[in-house]
Order: structure tokens, then C-alpha cells, then sequence
């Protein structure tokens, strides 16, 4: 029996001890209930601590906390994507768009390393270590496992390195076309497979072009444009604001100001907008760069994303006059992008204090979890908090929840974007019901 089995094991015999579900383990610990049933399933591990919350919030003996932290501490064999890939029908084969060598490059830009540096934590020459990155000569599952503990490698990112049907090496030049052709694959990723490879794959692509002749023509720069706002927008999703604020800066600088502007320029902008702490420069890019967008349905984007950015600078009454201008130019668009600007509207009301004016902009909730989006649902739930109505936030907390499990196998890149904010806002109902 394997280690991931082990542990998996454990932690749910402790947890029926305690008679808790997993939802009730993991608003405790402070942890994604899924993220529980994959560790109890043998799915993957925990790191240390987070093992630790979950023990802690088990009440564990401190021998049952040593028995688990030996179990995790040996050798990671993570196996369960090999296996879930086996069992894929053939007919719906898993893409691949980057080999080997692309990932372990990737990692290595994302911390900065130099092929020195890495060359030393694994005790290799500097020339080993890049043409294990050129795919020139094969590396051995343990010398991948060191590349990624080295490199501080997700447990999925160690899976898809230790996956057998990952091609080693390129079976061509990794020309422009086929680095679009790669892009395309990433962008429109909707499997937990692609959603483990988006930050590598992303990365990958950004050292091909950065390393290639096209990165000083025009092309080239809206193409690395469009790979660091692709980066933006998976940071915002994984709520890490840092990596999203610097990548989405990187890619304003090369936008191109002949050009109408659209598309990944646009989503460069509001992810700035959305995690930079300088509220002052985002707002004055903002201004700048909405006038040159000519789409209406980007532009109402743009001039919300300024109202919120307006609001976090104290300016309230600015901010109410671009959330209603924003209203106006979607008028008479796409439902869906009329209904996210109203959602726009009503989150920025709740920011300046006004719930009970807030929720007159939220559409109404449908009898069935299933037709509306967890977005609307959590929306919806922060309202009723805002108005102390803590049972009914409650209950539309769990409900949004739940409807993230039911899409998370198609949308698994999306999830963590309402996940986590759904949990801490029940975390801190359930403190305000326990002191009210």
C-alpha cells in the first residue's frame, strides 16, 4: 500500500472519530473539503502545513500528529493522474502541448533561477541540467522529483512530470505557429489536467518567445503581451494579487497604442486594476487606455473596473457615476455581460456600505442551484451577510459550494476563484453565529 494511501487512511479514520464531514473538517481547518477527500483518497498529499491544521483541528494525539507526518514525509510516488490518464477512453485522449523539458524550464523561470543555481541544489553540472531542459538527454523519475522539490513544485506539477505519456522532448521545432497553437490549447484549458499546467505552460511559452528573433518584432510583442496577460488572469484566479499585478503590468508596457484595443489587452487592464495596491496608477492607466477601446462590452468592463478602483480611493460619488455609465454602454448587449456589470454595480454598493441598494442590482436567485452560476450565488451570499441575515448567508454559502463540486470537473481552473472567498465568508459566519 502506498504512502498517499497511508495517510489517506488515517486521516479519515480520525475524522470519523470525531464524527465530522469532510465540509465540517474543512471549514474548521480552514482548508477546501475536496481538497480533504483527494488526501483521504489517496489523490494527493498535503504539504506540512496544512497536515498540521487538519490534526490540530481533529484534536490528534501527538502520536497520531507523528504518524502522519512520517507517512508524508516519504518519498512523494503521486500516481493518480498516470492512472486517471490510463483510464481516459481513447477516443478522448489528454492534450499535450509541452514536453518534459518546456516544464522543468518553466519552473525554473518562475523562480529565477539560474542553471547554476539549480545545477547545485541537485548536485549536477550546469550543462546537465540544460539539456535535460532541451529534452538532449533524458532524465530519471528521481532526478525530476529532486528538480521539483528543489523548485518547490505543486504536488500536481510533480504528477505531470512523472506521467508517462508526457513526451520527453520536442518532435519539432517549436516554431511561432506552434507556440500559438500551445497558447490556444492552454487558453480554452477545461480539465483538471490542463488547469495543473496552465502557470508552466504559460511560463513555458513565455521563455520560447523571449529566447526566439520574433520577440523584437510586432507580432512577437502582442504575442508575449497576450502570454503575460494569460499569466495575469491565472494569478487573479489563484488569488495570487503579487504574481497578478506584476505580469499584467508587464503586459500593458507592450501594448500596442496603434492598435484598437481588446481582448487579453483588455483582461491585462482590469487585472491590474484588480490587484495592484496602487489604486492612484491604475486609475490614471485606466484613463488612458479605456478612450482606445472601441468594443462596448470591453469598455463597460474597463470603466467598472475604474469605479471599483474609484471606490477603493475614497471617491464614492465618482465611483457611482462610472459603475451607471458602465450600466449604459452595455444597454441593449449579451445578457450575461448586462447581468456582470449589474453584478459590477451591486458589489460596489456593498463596498461603499449600501446593501440594501446593492441587491436591487442582483438577478434573481432560480429554484434550481443548477441554472445559475456559483458567481450569482455567492454574490448574493455576501449581501445577506452585509444585512446580518446569517442564517439565509449561510445557507447560500453551502449552496454555492455545492455548485462549484458539480462543475469543478469541467471548470477546474476556474473554481478557486469563488471557492475561496465562499469559504472564508462562511468561516466567518460561523464565527459571527458562535459570538452573536
Amino acid at each position: 500500500m502506498g504512502n498517499e494511501s497511508e495517510l489517506g487512511i488515517l486521516l479519515e479514520s480520525l475524522r470519523k472519530v470525531r464524527r465530522l464531514s469532510r465540509r465540517a473538517l474543512a471549514l474548521r481547518a480552514g482548508v477546501s473539503h475536496t481538497t480533504i477527500g483527494n488526501w483521504e483518497s489517496g489523490f494527493s498529499l498535503p504539504r506540512l502545513p496544512e497536515l498540521l491544521q487538519v490534526l490540530v483541528a481533529l484534536e490528534s494525539s501527538s502520536e497520531q500528529q507523528q504518524r502522519a507526518i512520517q507517512l508524508l514525509e516519504r518519498p512523494r510516488a503521486l500516481v493518480h493522474l498516470r492512472r486517471r490518464y490510463r483510464e481516459a477512453p481513447a477516443e478522448t485522449p489528454v492534450p499535450l502541448p509541452l514536453c518534459q523539458g518546456d516544464l522543468l524550464r518553466a519552473l525554473r523561470a518562475r523562480r529565477g533561477w539560474t542553471l547554476e543555481r539549480v545545477a547545485e541544489r541537485l548536485g549536477v553540472a550546469a550543462r546537465t541540467v540544460s539539456r535535460w531542459e532541451r529534452g538532449e538527454l533524458l532524465t530519471t523519475v528521481s532526478q525530476r522529483h529532486a528538480f521539483c522539490r528543489a523548485l518547490q513544485a505543486t504536488p500536481d506539477e510533480v504528477a505531470l512530470l512523472t506521467v508517462e505519456n508526457v513526451p520527453e522532448s520536442e518532435s519539432s521545432p517549436a516554431t511561432l505557429e506552434v507556440l500559438h497553437a500551445r497558447f490556444d490549447s492552454l487558453w480554452q484549458a477545461n480539465t483538471p489536467y490542463q488547469a495543473a499546467l496552465l502557470e508552466l505552460g504559460y511560463l513555458s511559452l513565455a521563455v520560447h518567445i523571449q529566447s526566439s528573433s520574433a520577440r523584437q518584432d510586432a507580432a512577437g510583442k502582442q504575442f508575449l503581451m497576450q502570454v503575460y496577460a494569460a499569466l495575469a488572469n491565472r494569478y487573479y484566479i489563484t488569488h495570487q494579487h503579487d504574481r497578478a499585478s506584476a505580469f499584467a503590468a508587464q503586459a500593458i508596457r507592450l501594448l500596442d497604442a496603434a492598435e484598437p484595443l481588446s481582448g487579453l489587452g483588455v483582461v491585462a487592464l482590469a487585472r491590474f486594476a484588480q490587484t495592484s495596491p496602487h489604486h492612484a496608477l491604475s486609475e490614471q492607466i485606466l484613463a488612458r487606455w479605456t478612450p482606445r477601446c472601441h468594443d462596448l462590452t470591453w469598455k463597460a468592463w474597463l470603466v467598472s473596473q475604474r469605479a471599483a478602483v474609484m471606490a477603493k480611493r475614497g471617491y464614492a460619488e465618482e465611483a457611482e457615476a462610472l459603475s451607471l455609465q458602465s450600466l449604459q454602454l452595455i444597454e441593449g448587449g449579451e445578457n450575461g455581460e448586462q447581468e456582470g456589470r449589474r453584478m459590477d454595480r451591486a458589489e460596489l454598493l456593498l463596498r461603499l456600505n449600501r446593501a440594501e441598494r446593492a441587491q436591487e442590482f442582483l438577478p434573481v436567485l432560480r429554484q434550481s442551484p443548477a441554472q445559475e452560476g456559483p458567481h450569482l450565488t455567492l454574490a448574493w451570499a455576501k449581501n445577506r451577510a452585509a444585512l446580518r441575515q446569517f442564517s439565509q448567508a449561510e445557507s447560500l454559502v453551502e449552496r454555492t459550494l455545492c455548485q462549484l463540486d458539480a462543475m469543478e470537473g469541467n471548470w477546474a481552473h476556474m473554481t478557486p476563484l469563488i471557492r475561496r472567498p465562499a469559504e472564508a465568508l462562511g468561516r466567518k459566519l460561523a464565527s459571527a453565529v458562535l459570538t452573536a
